[in-house]
Formats: C-alpha cells, sequence, structure tokens
C-alpha cells in the first residue's frame, strides 16, 4: 500500500504566508530588510536552527537572544483567526481514507500538535515526524523522508510525498520517493509551479483534487 507522507506548513495548513511574513517584519526591525516573497524563497521548508545560522551570516551577527520566542508570539496570536487547512484536504483525505499517511514536517512537534487543533485536523495525522527533532539533517537532505518511511514501515518506493517547497522537494527525491508538488496555499507566487519542477518533483497540481487525479 502506498505511504503518503505530507509536508505541514503549506501542505497541510495554510501557515507559510503567517510565518514567513512574520519573520520578514522580525528581520527588517533587526536591521536586516527582508520582504514576505524574501522570505518565502530563503526559509520555506527548512528548520529554523539551519536558517537562524543562514540569518546570522547576512546579518554579521548572533540573532538577539530572544529573536525566535517573539516572533513564534507574534505567529501564534494570528493563528486562531487566520490559520485555516489547505483548500480540499479534508475531502482529499476522505477519499483515500484506507491510504496509510503521516506528516514529515521542518517544523517541532508543538506546532504541529498546535496547528493540527486549530484546523481541527488532529485525529486524521496521528503520525507526525519533525525534522527539528527528529533526524540529525533537515530538509534538503532525504533523513526526514526516509525515518518517516522506516517508521511507517514502508519502503521508499512505495511513497508518495506532497510537498510545496524546494528543501522537501529536493529531500524527498533524494530518498528515492515519487513526489508531488503541491502549489496550492495562499502563499505560491506565480512560477512556483516551474521552480518545483525544477528542484525534481515527478509532477506538480495546483489542487488537492489534481493530487487526487495524479495518483488514481
Amino acid at each position: 500500500m502506498t505511504l503518503l507522507i505530507f509536508d505541514f506548513d503549506g501542505v497541510v495548513a495554510d501557515s507559510e504566508l503567517i510565518a514567513n511574513s512574520e519573520l520578514a517584519r522580525a528581520l527588517t526591525d533587526i536591521g536586516l530588510p527582508t520582504t514576505t516573497d524574501e522570505s518565502l524563497a530563503r526559509y520555506m521548508g527548512r528548520r529554523w536552527i539551519d536558517c537562524a545560522a543562514d540569518i546570522e551570516v547576512a546579518l554579521g551577527r548572533p540573532l538577539p537572544p530572544e529573536f525566535n520566542d517573539a516572533r513564534r508570539a507574534e505567529v501564534r496570536a494570528r493563528l486562531a483567526d487566520e490559520l485555516v487547512e489547505i483548500d480540499g484536504l479534508s475531502a482529499f483525505i476522505a477519499a483515500h481514507a484506507d491510504w496509510p499517511r503521516c506528516i514529515a514536517s521542518s517544523s517541532s512537534h508543538e506546532w504541529l500538535a498546535l496547528a493540527l487543533d486549530i484546523i481541527g485536523l488532529a485525529d486524521l495525522f496521528p503520525h507526525r515526524f519533525s525534522g527539528a527533532s527528529d533526524v540529525a539533517n533537515g530538509k534538503p537532505a532525504p533523513d526526514l523522508f526516509l525515518h518517516a518511511a522506516r517508521s511507517m514501515g514502508t519502503a521508499p518506493a512505495d511513497c508518495v510525498v506532497i510537498e510545496d517547497s524546494v528543501a522537501g522537494v529536493t529531500g524527498g527525491v533524494a530518498a528515492g520517493m515519487r513526489v508531488i508538488g503541491l502549489a496550492a496555499g495562499s502563499h505560491i507566487r506565480d512560477g512556483h509551479a516551474e521552480t518545483l519542477r525544477a528542484a525534481g518533483a515527478h509532477a506538480v497540481a495546483a489542487s488537492y483534487d489534481e493530487v487526487a487525479a495524479l495518483l488514481a
């Protein structure tokens, strides 16, 4: 049976625009002018520890100790009013209820639990794997996807990864899995589908209806 491996931010929860707009604002406030689109291009799909290292190089100094906690607090303040699932996800899962599935995300387990509770999908995703704590190397390394497949008892060749980021697509392909690039969230910009194809996605879908057609 094919295992569906979902990224989380931008694939399950429509959270990328919220998170990256707040990151861009916070970076600009500390002297590193950044737009939301620049934040999406540079940091989407990656672990915070890896993003922070790049930011400190660009900034030329360590981030303030309170930076990440303050940024996360601003993001969380917006979630109750703004966070929703990616359009069509629940219907897609209902139509594929007998397919095993899990989440493989660069985000922390704490974030996954919080966001899933807010969008009401926690029960649909009991199996969750985090690049922030479960593996040594985050996306774009294949480690997280391989860990998820191994934990779920599935060979990489029998996995389908659904991803919205270059880092995630790269990691899924490197893991030897079929990768569908999903360009369905509010954060998707013109040309993103082509970017995912260039990163190695075997197919790109603009909606979960298109994902379903690719799996038929």
